[in-house]
């Protein structure tokens, strides 16, 4: 997920870009392989904070640049419709108001549903392409019904999407 705030404009933009596994490279099971899988990778799947940490700034003193961003790990899935091709984005553009929201809390992007136990016996599915010495990157799996962007300054639901045979339709 990222966000612009345009105060000039008073414009603000929240973009969600889910993504497509193919097949096994996704952890699918045999029952998902054809079809493959549809879902989002958890940015940070080993924090709980609620709130956002300013990025650490560069200054003279500081001879080490900012790491890297981590491959995700993580990531939460439903099995693909047969007829879904494209991957569009969620997204959500609104006037707003500084006043608005809290920028340190950010938005909190929420999926209803609810896990599933395919073929392979349980909703989490893992690999390790590269062997025991690489961290698997593992796939929650479930059925989506709806997801959500929600404001966490006041707890509203700022968009909302359902969920049938297509991710991305328009926000309500």
């Amino acid at each position: 997920m990222r966000w612009k705030f345009d105060p000039t404009a008073g414009k603000l933009k929240i973009t969600i870009d889910p993504v497509r596994w193919q097949g096994s490279d996704g952890g699918a099971a045999d029952d998902d392989a054809d079809k493959g899988l549809r879902g989002f990778w958890i940015a940070r799947p080993w924090s709980s904070a609620t709130t956002c940490q300013s990025a650490r700034e560069l200054t003279d003193d500081t001879a080490e640049p900012p790491l890297a961003p981590p491959t995700p790990t993580v990531g939460i899935a439903r099995p693909a419709a047969e007829e879904e091709t494209k991957v569009r984005a969620f997204e959500l553009v609104q006037r707003a108001d500084g006043e608005d929201f809290d920028p340190q809390k950010g938005f909190q992007f929420r999926i209803l549903g609810r896990l599933r136990a395919g073929s392979e016996g349980g909703p989490l599915r893992c690999l390790q392409l590269g062997g025991f010495e690489q961290r698997p990157v593992c796939l929650i799996i479930g059925t989506f019904t709806e997801v959500r962007i929600e404001n966490p300054k006041d707890g509203s639901v700022m968009a909302s999407w359902p969920i049938s045979d297509d991710l991305g339709e328009s926000a309500t």
